[in-house]
């Protein structure tokens, strides 16, 4: 699958240069692989990535009656730059409110 691929080539992108940013944008779905994800990138990151991970959702919507739809989006950095945090702090809520649709 597609989540399998992503894995895959996080682990060899830290294995080839374990300094090196690697981000991985996903959307938010019920899909079990689409809630798994992000445990999984923080398990290969913990292994290999220098200087840690960054794990952020932004959701915006909620799933319809029957579980479809996609409810927002996530974006997984390894090695992120020390800015980014307090950056995106900054900028998320005005994004919910902007785009959510509660």
């Amino acid at each position: 699958t597609d989540y399998a691929k992503v894995l895959a080539a996080l682990r060899e992108a830290l294995e080839r240069a374990p300094d090196t940013v690697v981000m991985v944008w996903y959307p938010q779905l019920q899909l079990l692989e689409s809630t798994q994800l992000a445990q999984r990138l923080k398990a290969s990151a913990d292994a290999a990535a220098k200087k840690g991970w960054l794990h952020v959702r932004l959701t915006v919507a909620q799933a319809d009656e029957k579980g479809f739809g996609m409810m927002g989006s996530g974006m997984f950095v390894a090695n992120p730059p020390f800015t980014l945090h307090d950056e995106l702090a900054a900028c998320l809520p005005l994004l919910v409110e902007r785009l959510g649709q509660f």
